[in-house]
């Protein structure tokens, strides 16, 4: 049962690779999101959907129907928030006239609830909710993988080197035909 929950080997690293190509493009967006405010905005099922970055953040944010064109907009910032600023425990209130719900902020995450704009304009007249997640620990989240295939391939050669058995660690110089802690025949062994 416990191999079943093991994920086999060529789909592990597949899958490392891909999470180490996400965390290069999460620490460039990152770096890039001290500079310029990117938006990226697009309608689907009939919602509107906008991904921004902004101060060490990555926003997403979406409506109940269709709300701004689609596009991508890339700006400076108009204010900076320091990271020291944006990990502390915040609760921010609006004005009750703005329609806006209270947000709240801690390490770097932001939520503001589901909220029903009030219409100046019938064009504006939607349910908003905005979320976001600090790169920070979009970094932590794809770097995982690709540093759990590396200790794995580490303790693999180093076991091989020292002729140690692959699966369990045991050393297998008395008994180099098969392990005797798991039962695992080595490589060498099993092939001629």
């Amino acid at each position: 049962m416990v191999e079943s929950l093991v994920m086999p080997g060529r789909l592990f690293t597949l899958l490392s690779s891909l999470s180490l190509l996400l965390c290069v493009a999460t620490c460039a967006l990152w770096v890039r999101s001290y500079w310029l405010v990117d938006r990226i905005d697009f309608d689907r099922v009939g919602r509107s959907f906008e991904i921004r970055t902004h101060d060490h953040t990555l926003f997403a944010q979406w409506t109940s129907r269709p709300y701004r064109p689609a596009g991508w907009e890339t700006t400076k910032p108009t204010y900076s928030t320091p990271f020291s600023e944006s990990i502390r425990p915040q609760h921010l209130v609006y004005p009750p006239a703005s329609g806006i719900p209270d947000a709240y902020q801690w390490l770097g995450f932001f939520l503001e609830p589901t909220y029903h704009q009030t219409p100046g304009d019938p064009q504006y007249d939607c349910w908003f909710t905005d979320v976001g997640i600090p790169y920070y620990f979009l970094f932590v989240l794809t770097a995982l993988p690709p540093c759990v295939w590396a200790k794995r391939r580490y303790q693999n050669r180093r076991r091989k080197g020292l002729n140690l058995c692959r699966s369990c660690g045991y050393d297998l110089r008395a008994t180099p035909g098969r392990c005797p802690e798991c039962g695992t025949v080595p490589v060498l062994v099993a092939g001629g």
